[in-house]
């Protein structure tokens, strides 16, 4: 694919959709009619189930920016080539995939446009890796000559 040429196009489509995906799960989970129905078989007390839902409320808002600044600082580390970033990317990549082929197989199919970019990106990093890799890897016939006497 010829799109996805350079890693400052994977890493922003890809921190693009971690964005859209958070906040598509945010609005997802943070219904307060579902949440109620649930809560009602488990907990009497309404107080107390509004006081859950705003932890939950807290604790996701909290998660969901942390992944958003992880995921922020390790994309800037790939845009500039560290080993370790771009290792994270292929994986990352792999299997956010994964997980949105699964969400697919759910029904659930706000996951069809990720499930391509990550696909997309996970093909193209892992090409880059393996070009890296020949780069690196010195040619077969250079071994140490041995001195005659």
């Amino acid at each position: 694919m010829a799109f996805l040429k350079e890693k400052k196009q994977i890493a922003v489509l890809c921190f693009l959709t971690d964005v859209a995906l958070s906040v598509w799960s945010y609005y997802e989970v943070t219904n307060y009619d579902e949440f109620s129905k649930t809560m009602k078989t488990m907990v009497a007390s309404p107080d107390l189930q509004l006081q859950i839902y705003q932890l939950l409320l807290q604790a996701l808002t909290f998660t969901l920016l942390l992944f958003i600044l992880f995921h922020f600082v390790i994309y800037i580390l790939f845009w500039k080539d560290k080993k370790y970033a771009v290792k994270y990317v292929r994986m990352y990549t792999f299997m956010a995939a994964l997980s949105c082929l699964i969400m697919i197989f759910s029904k659930m199919y706000v996951g069809i446009i990720p499930f391509f970019i990550y696909g997309l990106s996970f093909n193209q990093v892992s090409k880059m890796t393996k070009a890296l890799a020949e780069m690196q890897t010195p040619p077969l016939s250079t071994k140490p000559q041995l001195k005659n006497k």
